[in-house]
């Protein structure tokens, strides 16, 4: 998705000199892009998942504070 406008921008520039951008670079920028777009929510995941299983460590270490007793 991020790829088609750097793609479509490329062609149009294709025969300008000035343009030092060529599709091979490009799509890899997009591809860059659009691992870190892919990233952004995985980190927010896992950041929740770690908050869970901590206040799960707290309640297994309560509990077995409590059997032992």
């Amino acid at each position: 998705m991020i790829a088609a406008p750097g793609y479509t921008y490329s062609h149009m520039h294709a025969d300008d000199l000035n343009f030092t951008f060529g599709i091979r670079k490009l799509g890899v920028l997009a591809g860059f892009c659009s691992a870190i777009t892919l990233e952004m929510p995985q980190f927010k995941t896992d950041a929740n998942r770690s908050a869970a299983l901590v206040a799960v460590a707290i309640h297994l270490a309560e509990y077995f504070a409590q059997k032992c007793v």
